[in-house]
């Protein structure tokens, strides 16, 4: 019979090897669409309870690098927990990951993240597991995201 420890790490496990799958799959299809540019994907971090802070770049240096995939970085500041630096890289970028819970981005860093997909940026994003039970939906100013 599992503990509750280890049921819990199971499930954590599960979401992490979720997660790559996810980030696998929509940077091949965009590697299969893309020209002779390097692909640059933009990692958006903000969470606590999944630790993608350390596994995600853990996964571009193993996964992505190798492939020639750029990868930045935008992480929650430490100042302020609805602050994210370094999302400026959405400028050039190609896809946006985001693995972000709990906040709200000021609105100059919602207008980022709209420009790029208004531009037509792809974008993949990682929930938690009652995300992917029942579908909702955000509110965020004019840009609505629908998590699935």
């Amino acid at each position: 019979m599992m503990t509750m420890i280890s049921k819990m790490n199971a499930l954590r496990l599960s979401r992490f090897f979720f997660c790559r799958f996810g980030v696998f799959v929509t940077l091949s299809l965009m590697l299969s669409l893309h020209g002779a540019e390097p692909l640059h994907v933009v990692f958006m971090v903000g969470e606590q309870e999944y630790e993608t802070a350390r596994t995600l770049p853990e996964f571009a240096r193993q996964e992505l690098t190798p492939k020639g995939i750029v990868s930045s970085f935008a992480h929650v500041s430490k100042d302020d927990p609805n602050h994210f630096e370094g999302l400026e890289a959405l400028a050039d970028a190609d896809v946006l990951f985001v693995s972000v819970r709990r906040r709200t981005p000021m609105e100059a860093q919602m207008q980022l993240i709209r420009t790029f997909l208004n531009r037509g940026g792809g974008s993949h994003w990682h929930t938690d597991i009652q995300s992917c039970i029942r579908p909702r939906t955000a509110q965020c100013g004019s840009l609505t995201l629908a998590v699935l």
